[in-house]
């Protein structure tokens, strides 16, 4: 799937980004006139290693993100802003890096989903040309550094221009106003929802919702009920909380406006009413999943940290990998952790590993203040540490609250400390943590 869809650019070139050829491009330019605009841009050789150079990539780049998106070719001649021929130019991998780094530490703030891929000739793969992909950022205005100051552009037909103070202070508005956005539709997809499963026993549920800062698509046909169910019970199975005691399989979907929900209870009998998602089209969605344990005290709902960590990871992992695999977001987004009961009891209480409800370490909650964050989305569906370096986060603002300074099990750089987990199940976690790409530590 391509990251980036430009329907002019791509009606122009006679081809998706994803399926660009030298041959498809020298016969488009040979036959018609290709022009310059404010998503196009030729240039005829790679940009150089002067600083001026280095400003003018930053430049080019950093004006498409402020404007409306748009792919830069680096070895296409033009004159007067037509495209002429092909340079082939020599491909090197040092000079994706090299470039991929001019961008980071001169563009401010860094523009995520930049793409910068070479495509080669047919007959002759190591000449051709580069093709810089960049999105329409929602996160404009992106500066410039040049020594001290910052300047600002943005693309005025095929030229980049310098923007003024008001229309600086007006982007500057629109990023305000789409993080605030974005804070609304966070509260709608809870509020939406009947997040908590409507069946079984009273219980603490550990709750998580996300929305992408830029929204996919997912087609919602007759086949997605059974294709979302298979995947999430695939899943499922490579899920630290499987790895430690097993985890019940999802067992029902719906589907409603632009929605698919799942539940893990059994519509004939009835049994289990422990986990409930609702994933959206356009890549958000939640998950709540019960995390108390069942204990004779009914005055409050109890829970073990470690129980809770390993509920967050994975519901993490399953909301990032809907939007990601079948939704087509990327770059960030953002997330909130909360509890939710059903039921009416005293409080929450919980415990560390090792610590009982007889002992009352810590302090009683009864209403959580929810923890949020911006993520990567993409990271946090890949294979890695950076998921558990988020868990960690959001699980320290939620331990906080009842005394507890964080969760011993995750460090924050994304490593799992595998002592702090239940010695029965240790050889299990580290065997999750191996497959899943999880460095491993100790105290």
């Amino acid at each position: 799937m391509p990251l980036l869809r430009l329907q002019r650019v791509e009606a122009v070139l006679g081809s998706t980004l994803e399926n660009i050829s030298i041959e498809g491009l020298e016969q488009t330019l040979a036959s018609t006139q290709v022009a310059e605009d404010l998503d196009l841009d030729f240039k005829a050789e790679i940009y150089g290693n002067r600083d001026d150079d280095k400003r003018e990539l930053a430049k080019d780049v950093s004006a498409m993100a402020n404007t409306q998106g748009g792919i830069i070719i680096l070895g296409v001649e033009e004159r007067n802003g037509i495209a002429t021929t092909i340079s082939h130019i020599a491909h090197s991998e040092p000079e994706i890096l090299r470039m991929r780094q001019i961008l980071a530490s001169l563009i401010a703030p860094f523009i995520q989903n930049v793409e910068i891929k070479f495509q080669g000739r047919t007959t002759e793969p190591s000449r051709g040309v580069y093709i810089i992909t960049v999105p329409k950022s929602e996160w404009a205005p992106h500066a410039v550094r040049v020594g001290e100051s910052l300047r600002y552009y943005q693309r005025d037909g095929a030229k980049s221009r310098i923007l003024s103070e008001n229309e600086i202070a007006e982007q500057y508005r629109n990023r305000f106003a789409a993080a605030e956005s974005q804070i609304d539709k966070l509260n709608n997809v809870l509020r939406e929802g009947d997040y908590i499963p409507t069946r079984g026993s009273d219980g603490l549920f550990l709750v998580l919702a996300l929305v992408p800062n830029t929204s996919g698509s997912m087609k919602i046909a007759h086949e997605t009920e059974n294709s979302l169910l298979s995947w999430a019970n695939a899943l499922r199975v490579r899920t630290m909380r499987h790895a430690e005691s097993g985890v019940l399989p999802w067992r029902q979907s719906t589907t409603g406006f632009r929605r698919v929900t799942l539940t893990d209870a059994d519509q004939e009998t009835g049994l289990a009413d422990f986990r409930k998602a609702e994933l959206h089209s356009d890549g958000s969605g939640y998950c709540a999943e019960m995390v108390s344990w069942f204990n004779n005290d009914q005055r409050f709902w109890d829970a073990i940290d470690e129980r809770v960590a390993t509920s967050l990871h994975d519901q993490l992992v399953f909301l990032s990998e809907h939007a990601t695999n079948h939704c087509g977001t990327i770059g960030d987004g953002i997330l909130i952790v909360t509890f939710a009961t059903r039921g009416a009891r005293n409080g929450v209480r919980i415990f560390r590993r090792g610590e009982s409800g007889a002992e009352q370490p810590r302090r009683i909650v009864r209403d959580f203040i929810p923890s949020r964050h911006t993520i990567n989305i993409e990271a946090s569906a890949q294979l890695g540490g950076e998921r558990l370096s988020i868990a960690s986060r959001a699980m320290a603002d939620m331990l906080q609250q009842i005394g507890i300074p964080g969760f011993m099990g995750f460090s924050q750089s994304g490593k799992l400390m595998t002592d702090y987990f239940d010695t029965s199940q240790r050889n299990a976690i580290l065997r999750w943590a191996s497959s899943n790409g999880i460095e491993t530590s100790t105290p």
